[in-house]
């Protein structure tokens, strides 16, 4: 199968999955690379009527969105709140879009390598403040308050 330039090789299985009586598993690597676990990529469907460049369709107009909400549970924490009300879910939904597009746009890379860079900024400035409050004598305890880790 060709998509684009890149030729990709594609073995289909239709049958029974798990709890799912019919679907479809493409399994999917390009046709350049060897047939190892880290180059190929898996696709499932329940709809069996459609052929594989439908189903592979369907995928690629959908990973961006896919990649995203990935990104937003490794990186943001998105599944682990525990938020009820309507409006702290809309609180929370505000804060992570606006995390998400303020590391694209103010770093200009990837989000993940934005989140990283701005983490690894974000320790070095509290080293840098811990540095200068022991240089000045202030107690730790005084430090720990401030960081709010007391």
């Amino acid at each position: 199968m060709t998509v684009g330039t890149e030729s990709y090789h594609v073995y289909r299985y239709e049958g029974a999955l798990n709890d799912i009586e019919d679907a479809v598993v493409l399994m999917c690597w390009k046709a350049s690379q060897s047939l190892k676990r880290e180059n190929m990529r898996c696709f499932i469907s329940t709809d069996t009527e459609l052929s594989n460049e439908e189903i592979l369709s369907h995928y690629s107009q959908r990973w961006s969105i896919e990649t995203y909400f990935k990104q937003m549970k490794t990186y943001i924490g998105f599944d682990g709140y525990q938020i009820r009300s309507q409006r702290a879910i809309k609180h929370f939904w505000l804060l992570a879009q606006f995390t998400y597009i303020f590391a694209r746009a103010f770093k200009k890379t990837t989000f993940n390598e934005a989140i990283q860079e701005i983490r690894t900024s974000k320790i070095g400035s509290i080293i840098e403040f811990v540095y200068h409050q022991t240089s000045n004598g202030v107690p730790l305890a005084h430090i720990k308050n401030e960081l709010n880790v007391a």
